[in-house]
C-alpha cells in the first residue's frame, strides 16, 4: 500500500523519477509460529514512463511493485535500503 505520495525529480542525468513510499502488513509463519511482519520500504521508479504512471498514485492504493533492491547511502552516513521499481501495478 502506497503511505507516501509520488514525489517527481530528475537526477544529474537529467533522468526523471518518482519516490514513493510504501508499506506492507502481512501474518507470517516462523518456525511454526505465527508472526506479524511489517514494513516501509522507499520505492524509486526511474524513467518517463514510470514517472508517469506512478505520479497519481494515492495514498492508500494497493500496489505490486517489481524490481530490485539497493542500499542508498544518506547524507548523514546511514544506509537506506530502496526499491527500485521495473514496474508497478495497481491492484485497487
Amino acid at each position: 500500500m502506497v503511505c507516501k505520495a509520488a514525489k517527481l525529480q530528475s537526477n544529474v542525468a537529467g533522468v526523471p523519477y518518482a519516490q514513493f513510499v510504501v508499506e506492507h502488513r502481512s501474518e507470517q509463519v516462523e518456525a511454526d509460529m505465527p508472526r506479524s511482519a511489517y514494513v516501509r520500504l522507499a520505492v524509486i521508479a526511474a524513467g518517463q514512463t514510470l514517472t508517469t504512471e506512478t505520479q497519481n498514485l494515492a495514498v492508500g492504493q494497493q500496489v505490486e511493485i517489481h524490481g530490485f533492491l539497493h542500499r542508498h547511502q544518506q547524507a548523514n552516513g546511514l544506509a537506506q535500503l530502496v526499491l527500485h521499481a521495473d514496474t508497478v501495478y495497481r491492484i485497487s
